[in-house]
């Protein structure tokens, strides 16, 4: 922090306007905040005050070099920038003992991806992260450093629907007669196909059970899906993470076994059309929170 003997400074961000999370800015809004600055022992020279707003991406991972050799490499880019010059104490050539607070307020563009950060052993799995920091540097001599974290802005409204096929899976018990093997189908279909972190996920399920098998009940995941490039090297990597997992569903009523009779009594064709049916009608939805 430069000479902490004489100036100290810190940043102090006003989070009583965030939505959502606490201590989180969000793309699109402003990010109001102070400089505090501290002049501990006496009077010190007027200078100025910029303070400095930037988001980087940061990628590590193995990648193959000339030669076919593996190697650890790590790149980063640096995606937002923007300086500020603050009016902090016009008209004066010196500056007294005492402590400051220099308001500041900064528009995030609207554009600005999540933080991110995801691996930690970077000598096995790699490493990718979208970090965010604020600097404030007055003169040539103090400095300081400030991380903090940014959320998208929330995804224009919308009300179209995402379907997933029907598909069909085959049943054979574990114990119990082999006469109630067969093969059951589901589907499933979100109401809105843009949702944002914090936002509920409708979902609505279908099913076609036409094997003698009870199924109790199921497992919904949100899994988030994310793509590393290595630069100019373009060699990729492909991570998944469960963000949420909720367990004990029941299916749809319809989902019950068949009777010994009607065991595979129905063309697959049949059950895809049944299932699809089920969907349109879009009975009992599941509210999820994309966390």
């Amino acid at each position: 922090m430069g000479n902490t003997e004489s100036v100290g400074l810190r940043i102090r961000l006003d989070w009583s306007s965030a939505r959502g999370d606490d201590e989180v800015a969000q793309a699109g809004l402003l990010l109001n905040g102070q400089v505090i600055v501290d002049i501990r022992t006496k009077a010190v020279e007027n200078m100025p005050i910029k303070l400095y707003v930037s988001g980087k991406e940061g990628v590590a991972m193995k990648a193959r070099k000339r030669g076919g050799k593996m190697e650890f490499t790590e790149m980063e880019n640096v995606f937002f920038s923007r300086m500020i010059q603050l009016r902090a104490f016009p008209g004066r050539r010196r500056i007294g003992k005492g402590v400051y607070a220099v308001p500041f307020a900064v528009l995030l563009p609207r554009t600005l991806p999540s933080s991110l950060n995801l691996g930690k052993n970077r000598d096995r799995n790699g490493r990718f992260e979208i970090a965010y920091n604020l600097k404030v540097k007055m003169g040539r001599e103090y400095t300081h450093d400030m991380p903090f974290n940014v959320k998208a802005a929330p995804l224009p409204s919308s009300t179209k629907s995402q379907w997933s096929l029907p598909t069909q899976y085959r049943m054979n018990p574990v114990i119990g007669p082999a006469g109630s093997s067969g093969n059951i189908v589901v589907g499933a279909m979100v109401q809105n196909h843009s949702v944002g972190r914090g936002d509920n996920l409708a979902i609505f399920l279908a099913c076609r059970n036409d094997s003698g098998i009870d199924i109790k009940c199921i497992e919904i995941q949100i899994v988030e899906y994310v793509r590393w490039t290595l630069g100019k090297i373009q060699d990729t990597k492909d991570t998944y993470s469960v963000l949420k997992s909720v367990k004990s569903l029941a299916l749809p009523s319809s989902c019950k076994p068949c009777s010994n009779s009607e065991i595979g009594k129905r063309s697959p064709k049949a059950l895809n059309r049944y299932c699809l049916e089920e969907l349109k009608r879009r009975h009992e939805p599941v509210f999820i929170t994309v966390p």
